[in-house]
């Protein structure tokens, strides 16, 4: 498989996410923040231009905890890990896939 050379580090981050969503231990949630912590310390332009806005839905989802930035749980937990463990099995599961989906544009 050939992934873009010019986005060398961030494909290496975005496989590291695509392992700790698919195989790591946990809730989706807890799956999913360990995922966000592999991409979310990223820029956008890190990524094709196809999957950015992509890559956009991720951070904003996974950065924002519904308790609010600075919330209790926020500060215990770390922002991702607040704003993942927020979230439904089913909006989690979207996450996942959005990861995925990022994956086959870039690959």
């Amino acid at each position: 498989m050939v992934m873009g050379n010019n986005y060398g580090y961030g494909n290496q981050k975005l496989i590291a996410a695509m392992s700790a969503v698919a195989t790591g231990p946990g809730r989706i949630q807890e799956r999913l923040g360990r995922a966000a912590q592999e991409l979310c310390a990223l820029e956008a332009e890190l990524f094709p231009a196809n999957v950015r806005s992509i890559f956009q839905i991720i951070y904003e989802t996974c950065t924002r905890s519904k308790s609010g930035e600075n919330g209790r749980a926020a500060q215990e937990k770390g922002k991702i890990a607040a704003a993942c463990d927020d979230l439904t099995d089913d909006e989690a599961s979207h996450m996942a896939n959005l990861i995925f989906r990022m994956y086959d544009g870039v690959r």
